[in-house]
């Protein structure tokens, strides 16, 4: 009576395909890939990201280095809520934040550029529950200082720079003490009389210009101290306590603090993990991963897993924990990852199911517990085969086949062997065995007792007589 609207069949559409497109939307990175900087300047390593889930206090932001002639993968920065720099290694006190992620921007300075900065910087997005995706990388190569006509150059500009506004200050100087020796002389040197300062003194024209400027030196301290007790690193703990002369006690207190806590000296968490896995086609595999905090686990705790391919340097995201388990959904590892850790144990373990001969590779483990959040970075090698016949017997197996088997054999026959004779000499004895014409007596006697056949006694007799 009353057909389909049309509109009813795109809800229904949609209905039945949103859910199976929902997971498989990823945060997209981006990053310039290619970077150069001159050694010893500072440079920016820019980051963004694209997300369906709305930005909030659960995104985590992870930047790592490869080292361009090998070695160990490197912690460099992390964010959550709030950034976290690197307490010790190479990029300490040289990194800072410069992102904003509500405008989905999580880039970092880098502070004075070295040789051994060369390698592979990778950017790790993670915004619960869009946690998949590729991981940005930003390959920097670092150049020799500039030549030295661009350094002339550069130093020709602010030198004619400087020079110039000099020239400009003795300009103006020099215009007023000419207008001031002006206005004197027409006066009849004349001096006005006018309070200064506190007291009631009189000043010339050039004791007001020295009364104020040190009334706008004043301002100008109070102003630069307030930025620094405000704004600074008074707040960021980074000075001394001797150097916090400009702060207040409680300011004082605060980064003294600061610098006596656990976490200044070092705040660092240690991850162990197996170098080499090996695995077997259709076969479960674990991927063990655990890990020693110097602070309690708490919910800001996250761990990431990554899987690069032999053949590629691209990394990718395969597992991600934020008190909730968000394996990937997306890739050769879809619904394959499963989690078999406990972070109150400090077990950060997976499994993967049904492995092939493509999941081989390296995975790495980085757990961050806020503010443990420095720590090495351990990889472990998987490998997996086909199940042969060789592969089939446990080590047991073939240490039998190997040596007990031969000795077993060895002592059998030896065992037949000895029955064997022991048989044939029991039958013997049964028989009525006959000795032979020359054989030595049982008889205990020192005198050796040879037997002759009679035949043979006879025909000596004869012999004798003949």
């Amino acid at each position: 009576m009353y057909g389909k609207s049309p509109t009813g069949a795109v809800l229904l559409l949609l209905g039945i395909w949103l859910p199976a497109l929902w997971p498989i939307a990823a945060v997209e990175i981006y990053t310039s890939r290619v970077l150069e900087g001159v050694n010893g300047t500072d440079i920016r390593l820019k980051c963004t990201f694209a997300s369906f889930a709305p930005v909030g206090d659960s995104l985590t932001v992870t930047w790592n280095f490869r080292p361009q002639n090998g070695g160990p993968e490197q912690f460099v920065f992390y964010f959550h809520v709030e950034p976290f720099k690197a307490m010790s290694g190479h990029f300490k006190d040289r990194v800072v934040w410069d992102g904003n992620p509500d405008r989905n921007d999580v880039s970092i300075i880098l502070w004075k550029l070295q040789f051994d900065d060369n390698g592979t910087y990778t950017c790790q997005v993670k915004n619960p529950p869009d946690v998949d995706g590729l991981i940005g990388e930003i390959r920097l190569s670092v150049v020799h200082t500039a030549s030295f006509s661009e350094m002339h150059f550069l130093a020709l500009v602010v030198g004619s720079a400087s020079a110039l506004m000099i020239i400009i200050v003795i300009a103006v100087v020099l215009f007023q003490h000419f207008r001031k020796n002006r206005w004197a002389k027409r006066a009849h040197k004349v001096v006005e009389m006018k309070p200064c300062g506190s007291g009631m003194k009189p000043c010339s024209h050039g004791n007001l210009g020295i009364v104020n400027l040190s009334l706008l030196a004043g301002s100008l301290l109070r102003h630069f101290r307030r930025y620094l007790c405000g704004y600074g690193s008074c707040k960021q703990g980074v000075q001394a306590p001797g150097e916090l002369s400009g702060c207040s006690r409680a300011e004082r207190l605060e980064v003294v603090a600061a610098l006596c806590s656990p976490c200044w000296v070092s705040c660092s968490s240690r991850i162990k993990v197996d170098a080499n896995v090996r695995g077997y086609v259709g076969e479960k595999v674990k991927l063990r991963c655990t890990f020693k905090s110097t602070s309690s686990v708490t919910d800001k705790l996250t761990i990431d897993w990554t899987y690069r391919p032999p053949s590629s340097s691209r990394t990718e995201s395969i597992f991600h924990y934020q008190s909730f388990q968000y394996p990937t959904t997306a890739g050769t590892f879809r619904d394959r990852i499963s989690w078999v850790g406990d972070v109150y144990k400090g077990d950060a373990s997976i499994s993967i199911s049904n492995p092939t001969t493509k999941d081989n590779g390296t995975f790495s483990c980085a757990v961050k517990n806020p503010p443990d959040v420095h720590h090495n970075i351990p990889v472990t090698e998987l490998t997996v085969t086909e199940r042969g016949f060789g592969t089939m017997l446990s080590s047991v197996t073939l240490l039998s086949i190997l040596v007990f088997i031969p000795s077993a054999v060895v002592v059998i026959l030896l065992l037949v062997r000895m029955g064997r004779k022991s048989a044939g000499l029991t039958k013997r004895s049964k028989s009525g065995y006959k000795k032979s014409s020359i054989e030595v007596s049982d008889e205990p006697s020192s005198v050796l007792l040879v037997k002759f056949p009679l035949k043979e006694a006879s025909s000596a007799e004869e012999y004798e007589e003949g």
